[in-house]
């Protein structure tokens, strides 16, 4: 097996590994419910708006892997998922087809299973238009996204350590490729600057991919025999990254990946102003351990859920689940004072 096959195999050995089902970044998070909704169920559209394309449900499947026969297989799962539960995928970066042809099957497999999905093609910030261009064909993708990970290229054994030109590199794809574009981090989160700096060059669709889900940075140290500890516990989490984004919500399509691990957690992060969530960790984790056919069953159920967070929140839509960000706020400390002023109600002075 080449390196390049060897390190992808990896990646999702230990993203599997690693993997935990919690994540304490949403527990400081409040859903405004409404005692008086005056909703019915049936009122309730999951619908949203991402790129120009329209999405039946306010989550997707996020980029995760290929080129090698095990991520072939995976990819087959992810594509029939995405196709029987009606949702946008992202496949894994394609830099590697785009140096081997034979690793070109692993993506083409998705097309083959879901012909019909809204699909996007995954690239690094490194690439040229060109190499967008043909990955967008070879892939038959609706739409580019390009992620940016300088934490983990600087931690992995074979990554990049220059960094000269990704902004430029951005910009020209945003200008050129002829699909939409969204640029995503790989989960370290996006600060304000990160976010005003993408939207000076045109970009209009983030994903801001805070931690809290897979940690490439642990998992590029596992690979290495010295690892970078002082680089081991970094990043800005997707509640935080959402909050950043707020001045640009107007304006811009802010999308929220990282550490979602359920229906609460995307109707938290639509709550925080997201236009729809990103799956990835906790989909592979599913798929590992239940199977395909019980995990379409789980999706599904989400979307069940997801409905009666919307009403019980008191809102009939996506657009409106986006206008509780203004609302939203962290469990404040007044109201860890009112937990301490219960514990001693009523006692002696």
């Amino acid at each position: 097996m080449e390196k390049i096959e060897r390190r992808k195999n990896q990646h999702l050995q230990y993203a599997l590994e690693f993997h935990s089902e919690q994540n304490p970044d949403w527990e400081g998070i409040d859903l405004p419910l409404c005692s008086f909704p005056e909703l019915d169920i049936k009122e309730i559209e999951l619908t949203t708006q991402v790129m120009g394309f329209s999405l039946r449900y306010p989550f997707y499947i996020n980029a995760m892997t290929g080129g090698s026969e095990q991520a072939e297989e995976w990819n087959r799962s992810l594509a029939i998922l995405a196709r029987e539960c009606d949702l946008m995928l992202a496949m894994g970066s394609y830099s590697i087809a785009l140096q081997k042809n034979e690793a070109k099957s692993s993506f083409a497999v998705i097309r083959r299973e879901a012909p019909n999905i809204c699909l996007g093609v995954n690239l690094g910030a490194d690439k040229t238009v060109s190499q967008a261009q043909r990955a967008v064909e070879e892939s038959e993708a609706d739409f580019l996204q390009i992620h940016v990970n300088p934490l983990q290229e600087l931690i992995m054994l074979e990554g990049e350590r220059s960094f000269c030109g990704w902004l430029k590199n951005i910009e020209e794809m945003v200008r050129r490729v002829k699909v939409p574009v969204m640029v995503k981090q790989v989960g370290f989160g996006m600060s304000r600057a990160d976010i005003e700096r993408l939207a000076q060059i045109g970009v209009r669709t983030i994903d801001i991919s805070g931690s809290g889900g897979t940690d490439f940075a642990k998992i590029e140290n596992a690979r290495r025999q010295k690892p970078y500890l002082a680089l081991g516990n970094l990043g800005i989490s997707t509640p935080d990254s959402l909050r950043s984004s707020r001045p640009f919500q107007q304006s811009l399509e802010i999308l929220a990946s990282g550490g979602i691990k359920n229906a609460l957690h995307i109707a938290k992060a639509l709550s925080l102003g997201a236009k729809a969530a990103g799956i990835a960790g906790q989909i592979l984790y599913l798929l590992k351990k239940e199977g395909l056919e019980q995990t379409i069953a789980e999706l599904e159920h989400w979307k069940q859920e997801l409905t009666r967070l919307y009403l019980i929140c008191g809102v009939k839509s996506t657009v409106e689940m986006n206008r509780l960000a203004e609302r939203e706020q962290a469990k404040p400390a007044d109201d860890r004072q009112g937990n301490r002023r219960r514990q001693t109600f009523g006692k002696e002075p």
